[in-house]
């Protein structure tokens, strides 16, 4: 189970993502939309597995030509999730950012921790999908300023890449370490 509430929203709608891993290599992916009454949510998974959820919500889902439910991270939780866990979710939406915690999980704050530390990453990432969705809606996919905000996303993941290296490399005995191990292409 997984409950929490989310101050701040304008719209009280969220959009779940997840990916569940039951073995190795195999993966599940799926989303749905949920209606929170004044921020508040609960949801139970159907799968057994364990899983890497995502929490967006709805007002800051945005949409470019090849990502059409992008879900900026600086305004998305992300937790782990194992069948049995009891996750409450406790959050506030801001201008620039959702900051969240999570109750009753070492292994989520830990993770937590960690991916709170690429706030700056994502919010330039997030700049650059707002510019290039600002583009296209206007109709302005040709030329030098397009290409290059398109550039600088396409360099954007790399960077996120390495600090998952760089975090392994220093912190190898923890188990979001192990975690990143397994979602690193």
């Amino acid at each position: 189970m997984i409950s929490g509430k989310i101050e701040g929203l304008k719209n009280d709608s969220i959009f779940v993502s997840y990916i569940s891993t039951s073995s190795p290599g195999v993966e599940t992916k799926d989303n749905f939309y949920l209606q929170t009454r004044k921020g508040k949510f609960s949801f139970d998974l159907p799968r057994e597995a364990f899983s890497l959820i995502r929490i967006t919500p709805v007002e800051c889902v945005n949409s470019i030509a090849d990502q059409p439910l992008f879900q900026p991270r600086n305004k998305q939780i992300e937790v782990l999730w194992t069948p049995g866990d009891q996750l409450v979710i406790k959050g506030e939406l801001l201008s620039d950012q959702l900051i969240y915690r999570v109750e009753n999980s070492p292994l989520n704050e830990e993770y937590r921790l960690h991916y709170r530390s690429m706030i700056d990453l994502m919010k330039t990432e997030e700049q650059l999908i707002q510019k290039i969705a600002d583009a296209e809606k206007a109709g302005r996919t040709f030329g030098y300023r397009y290409d290059s905000l398109r550039y600088q996303l396409e360099r954007v993941e790399p960077l996120f890449q390495e600090v998952k290296s760089i975090f392994i490399s220093g912190y190898p005995d923890k188990h979001v370490s192990a975690w990143y191990l397994s979602s690193i292409s």
